[in-house]
């Protein structure tokens, strides 16, 4: 069955927005130092390569 076979008639019915848990959150891998330290080296080639996103 799909979709146009027959119509939603709520938002509560569609399988993609439910909300599904992913347990509790763990330790980061990284220190808060660690972690900035490889985003800024990230942003430095990103602007070298001229890239808005990776």
């Amino acid at each position: 069955m799909t979709i146009a076979d027959s119509p939603v008639s709520s938002v509560s019915e569609l399988e993609r927005l439910k909300v599904l848990h992913n347990g509790e959150k763990q330790q980061l891998t990284f220190s808060d130092a660690e972690f900035e330290r490889r985003l800024a080296g990230l942003r430095q080639i990103m602007a070298a390569k001229d890239l808005d996103a990776v």
